[in-house]
């Protein structure tokens, strides 16, 4: 008898202003392929769309995994919470599960009692989790900083981590 759990294969995406950063797992533990979908300024949702749609068809995942842009709590922008919703729509149109993952799950989830709970605290997390993304870690924010490209794998990572813890 095989005493290996077998996990859906995931796809979570998290947007940002240049395009999208991604994770795929198959299981809590195994963290497949990661990284950053930078797109031109010019027909930026298009791009976006195209390249998921790539993501789609290469990775091939059971569920794709959004931040939930329906939830009252979303601070997302209208344009970037019409991006998600195309790709859900792109996902179900495929015939793939779409899983809608809040920013209050992922706080319930990498909740550690005594730890400042911001999104550089999550990624370290992750990053010590998955010591492959170690490298892409970016440093802490200060507050005159925009956010740094590479937090957007970090976020994608944490729904997909999210969506196995529930």
């Amino acid at each position: 008898m095989d005493n290996q759990q077998s996990y859906p294969w995931v796809l979570a995406i998290d947007p940002w202003r240049c395009g999208f950063g991604f994770v795929f797992m198959e299981g809590p533990e195994r963290l497949i392929d990661w990284g950053l979908c930078i797109v031109a300024l010019k027909d930026h949702d298009q791009q976006c769309i195209a390249r998921f749609q790539a993501l789609l068809e290469r990775h091939q995942p059971n569920t794709v995994i959004l931040e939930d842009w329906r939830d009252p709590r979303c601070r997302r922008s209208q344009r970037v919470c019409n991006l998600l919703e195309q790709m859900a729509t792109e996902a179900k149109r495929q015939k793939i599960k779409v899983q809608l993952i809040t920013p209050q799950q992922v706080k319930r989830v990498l909740h550690v009692p005594g730890m400042t709970a911001n999104k550089h605290a999550r990624a370290r997390l992750m990053a010590a989790r998955y010591p492959e993304l170690s490298p892409r870690l970016p440093p802490p924010r200060k507050p005159w900083m925009s956010e740094d490209s590479r937090m957007a794998i970090f976020d994608a990572c944490t729904f997909a981590f999210t969506y196995y813890q529930q």
